[in-house]
């Protein structure tokens, strides 16, 4: 048995009768598949017709043969299908479901407005630290306060957000099942 790897190729000379391919993880045919040496007339039929063509990740069933690479790397048969794959992952990985949306709808709103309530907190305490008379500031205590304006945003979070989503879905899931 023979893995052929990490190449297509095209069959030169056959050194026995027979040369067969297992191709299930090309093509998912459950029988191995004769090649020949006769050349394919037409350059995009599908990879099934291809009886000329050995390809990378296939298993050499029973048989010999000299063999021209025809395509290495990313440029062959499997190559291609996982630029495929690719290409539709990064496709689905923008795509943004309803649900991702009004997520970050709500966390854009509850972002605003704990930064507001942070300001303010920090605006109201600001006559604490800056003396208007004299035009000074009392940067110990700004930064205190300032401590402060930061430690309600951290508490301003919910941190049971994500538990809170979560049990949203799963009732939601209950209810689709129950229909």
């Amino acid at each position: 048995v023979v893995v052929l790897s990490p190449a297509d190729v095209r069959v030169a000379e056959l050194k026995t009768t027979t040369l067969r391919v297992e191709q299930m993880a090309l093509t998912g045919e459950s029988v191995s598949v004769s090649k020949m040496v006769e050349p394919i007339a037409q350059d995009d039929c599908e990879i099934q017709s291809k009886s000329s063509m050995l390809f990378s990740g296939t298993t050499l069933a029973n048989g010999h043969c000299l063999a021209i690479v025809t395509a290495t790397g990313m440029d062959t048969e499997i190559g291609k299908i996982q630029e495929q794959l690719e290409a539709a992952a990064a496709e689905r990985a923008e795509e943004k479901t309803p649900l991702k949306q009004k997520i970050e709808e709500f966390s854009d709103q509850l972002q605003l407005i704990i930064s507001v309530i942070c300001v303010s907190v920090w605006l109201i305490n600001f006559r604490m630290f800056v003396d208007l008379e004299n035009m000074t500031i009392d940067f110990k205590t700004a930064i205190y306060y300032f401590q402060i304006a930061v430690a309600l945003a951290v508490a301003a979070v919910p941190e049971g957000l994500p538990t809170v989503i979560t049990m949203c879905l799963a009732l939601g899931t209950r209810k689709m099942a129950k229909r």
